[in-house]
C-alpha cells in the first residue's frame, strides 16, 4: 500500500495546504504550525476556504464499514 494522502474534510480533494515553520537559510520545515483540526492554519484550494483535513486512508476505512 501507498502513501495516504492528506484530504480536505468539506470537498474530499487532495489541493491542501497547511500552515508550518519553515527556516528559509536551510530550506527545512521545522514543524507544524497548528493541527488538521484548525481550520485556521489549513487552506484548501478546491474550496478556497479554511477546512479541517483528514486522512484519505480514514475515509475509506470509514465507507467500507457503512
Amino acid at each position: 500500500m501507498g502513501k495516504s494522502k492528506v484530504t480536505c474534510a468539506k470537498c474530499g480533494g487532495t489541493n491542501v495546504q497547511t500552515a508550518v515553520w519553515y527556516a528559509p537559510n536551510s530550506s527545512m520545515v521545522l514543524d507544524s504550525f497548528g493541527s488538521w483540526n484548525e481550520k485556521d492554519t489549513n487552506w484548501c484550494e478546491d474550496c478556497a476556504d479554511h477546512v479541517l483535513l483528514i486522512d484519505e486512508d480514514v475515509v475509506v476505512m470509514r465507507n467500507a464499514e457503512e
